[in-house]
């Protein structure tokens, strides 16, 4: 194979690591392995927001963490210890928009995939003290916000 896409799945993966050897297996030497991802603010009112819903998961012994790879940079310090050649091509670069009620909804909606994992009993009882809070935060939830992401390709090349 002369090159393999991921994009937007290994920090969902739980065997990442053995997914990328897998990869550097299947491909051809010189083959490319490119993972597509976006990159977000960190200090956006939707990551506060998130924040705080990590943090009541949290107070609940709840780990809202992804069982793959944390971030970027494991990823890309796995490719190297593999071998790999890395490169990291920024794409595209926008503003989107979006409203505290899409956030909390999307809380509510189970929307993220660290979300998927809760225990029902655990996920409703958490939901009701986060939206308290939201009511009691007074946060307009219709006010829109601009949030910038990046769609990033890190491309790993290997020379077997």
């Amino acid at each position: 194979m002369d090159a393999l896409l991921t994009c937007h799945v290994m920090h969902v993966v739980g065997p990442w690591r053995q997914a990328l050897r897998e990869f550097q297996r299947v491909l051809k030497p010189g083959g490319v392995y490119i993972n597509a991802r976006s990159e977000r603010d960190e200090t956006s009112p939707r990551r506060q927001i998130r924040g705080k819903w990590s943090q009541i998961l949290a107070g609940r012994g709840i780990d809202e963490y992804r069982p793959g790879a944390k971030n970027a940079q494991e990823l890309r310090e796995e490719l190297l210890l593999m071998g790999a050649s890395c490169q990291e091509i920024p794409v595209v670069r926008f503003n989107r928009l979006y409203t505290i009620r899409s956030v909390v909804e999307g809380v509510a909606n189970r929307v993220h995939s660290s979300s998927w994992d809760i225990p029902e009993d655990v996920f409703k009882v958490s939901l009701a003290e986060f939206l308290t809070w939201v009511h009691q935060e007074t946060i307009d939830l219709e006010e829109k916000y601009a949030e910038t992401v990046e769609f990033v390709l890190d491309v790993a090349t290997f020379s077997n």
